[in-house]
């Protein structure tokens, strides 16, 4: 029979004589302000398969060496946990791992090579507000050929030349966010072999180029974020035709010139559109107010359905959006929200209503 601890959430905790703690299977003990180190006593939780101690503080300290001698757990959750330093390489002797959430802390140096040795893992999130880390390459992330969900936003990938060419070898990913990474370059023709993805986050970065025709080979995208970077040269057409199931499509403050392809007319599922500060022209398409869900006012969707793992199905999306010149951010309410922003361009035509 499973032993639990469950504390700081609505299940009731279940109480664990010390002759049980060697088969005790599942720690959850988030956002009650714990701080200082961990315990090496947790290492007599030998059958432990899940541990979330996120949303405490551990005053900077460095994630214990010895967690990775916990060889059980398939579930890992340290975010939000002020643990600060280096990501220590034994967490690669994790082997069994399906999730593993580090981000929103204050690591920094390089992520270890021993990631390859994850090989089971299904979530990796590395992101986060505050990122000191950094990645020479990229080659250990191409061994994990079960990824459905990668998140390296604002870790430093500058040195890792190869970084969309691994990507494209973890095939199944479904959700992959690399904002603010200091990446340049042209996106490369290997995107359009993610065909599972339906989240794609490149924002905030240095990237150049036109997008890659490639692209519509990720017909399942329903979020799109290119914005703030470099790109030039007309929308494609065909974003318009074959990524029909887009929500969420941000061009913004690159340099891309030309007339608004009248394909994106097609794009009867967007609710977010922003192709602000860039330098298109032309006429405005009359279809643009014509966008039914933008339109209309629509029942909360549950996210979830975008995300699914063993574990975990909750992952909020979060969109930036400039509404009347003022920034704000959404994530888990994305589907009630409706914005259009062609600002900063030369365009004209009659104004939106919507």
């Amino acid at each position: 029979m499973a032993r639990r601890i469950v504390i700081g959430g609505l299940e009731s905790s279940v109480i664990i004589q010390p002759d049980m703690l060697s088969s005790l299977t599942l720690v959850i003990i988030p956002i009650m302000n714990l701080g200082g180190k961990i315990s090496p006593s947790l290492l007599e939780l030998k059958q432990l398969k899940y541990l979330d101690l996120s949303g405490n503080y551990f005053g900077g300290n460095q994630i214990p060496e010895f967690v990775g001698s916990l060889k059980s757990l398939k579930y890992l959750n340290l975010s939000d946990a002020g643990f600060g330093m280096m990501i220590p390489r034994q967490l690669g002797n994790l082997s069994r791992l399906s999730y593993l959430d580090l981000s929103r802390n204050d690591l920094g140096g390089t992520i270890p090579h021993q990631f390859s040795n994850l090989t089971k893992l299904i979530q990796l999130d590395l992101g986060g507000y505050n990122n000191g880390l950094e990645v020479d390459n990229l080659q250990w992330l191409s061994r994990l050929s079960s990824l459905n969900y990668l998140d390296m936003s604002l870790v430093n990938l500058a040195m890792a030349t190869d970084w969309l060419q691994v990507e494209g070898s973890v095939n199944k990913l479904e959700y992959l966010n690399l904002s603010g990474n200091t990446l340049s370059g042209n996106i490369p023709r290997s995107i359009g072999s993610l065909t599972q993805l339906l989240s794609l986050y490149l924002r905030n970065n240095n990237l150049f180029g036109e997008i890659p025709s490639s692209l519509r080979n990720c017909t399942s995208l329903n979020v799109l974020d290119l914005g703030e970077n470099e790109l030039f040269g007309r929308i494609p057409q065909g974003m318009g035709l074959d990524l029909s199931d887009l929500w969420v499509l941000d061009l913004r403050s690159n340099r891309f010139n030309g007339s608004i392809p009248l394909e994106l007319c097609q794009l009867v599922s967007l609710q977010i559109l922003d192709l602000a500060d860039n330098n298109l022209s032309g006429t405005i398409p009359h279809c643009f107010g014509d966008f039914s869900v933008m339109a209309e006012k629509h029942d909360t969707i549950d996210i979830s359905y975008y995300y699914s793992s063993f574990y975990y199905s909750d992952f909020g999306d979060e969109v930036w959006c400039m509404l009347r010149g003022r920034k704000a951010k959404y994530s888990s309410t994305l589907r009630l929200v409706t914005s259009m922003d062609l600002s900063n361009n030369c365009l004209s035509g009659r104004s939106l209503r919507n």
